[in-house]
């Protein structure tokens, strides 16, 4: 019984290696993870900052500081928010692969007129998240009594 069942053995390997032909496969490398898209306003009592983040890296960032038409408290007013996140997106929207892709857009404080600009110079957001309560390094510790 053994040695019938070594012959079969034998016979059904010579004949798979016959019939069945090895096809060479060539594997692809893994996909990297997708890298966030995003932009990120950051809204505080003088001056708005602008950030654009494309597949990881940060390609642009402005604020209202930087412009050189608003001078001094005129940063803060609404017209001014607005105007730097129109020229700021516009000047984005220049490259193909921006204008194509989709970004998620995050908010730190209330600037309204800064998302509108955004919109208004042609920047597509696949979603909008307002951050509320950002981190800080707390509150300041009373003194220690004297006795």
């Amino acid at each position: 019984y053994q040695q019938l069942w070594r012959t079969h053995c034998a016979w059904s390997d010579i004949e798979m290696r016959t019939i069945v032909r090895a096809i060479p496969v060539r594997l692809l490398p893994p996909n990297p993870p997708a890298r966030p898209s995003f932009v990120v306003i950051n809204g505080s009592k003088n001056t708005t900052r602008i950030t654009c983040v494309h597949e990881g890296k940060v390609i642009a960032h402005t604020s209202t500081r930087r412009s050189k038409e608003y001078k001094g408290t005129e940063r803060r007013t609404a017209q001014a928010i607005y105007s730097v996140a129109l020229d700021f997106g516009r000047e984005l929207t220049r490259s193909k692969t921006i204008r194509s892709s989709l970004f998620d857009l995050r908010i730190h404080g209330l600037q309204k007129n800064a998302v509108l600009g955004l919109l208004d110079s042609g920047f597509q957001f696949n979603s909008i998240r307002e951050v509320k309560n950002p981190k800080f390094n707390g509150c300041r510790l009373r003194k220690p009594r004297r006795l």
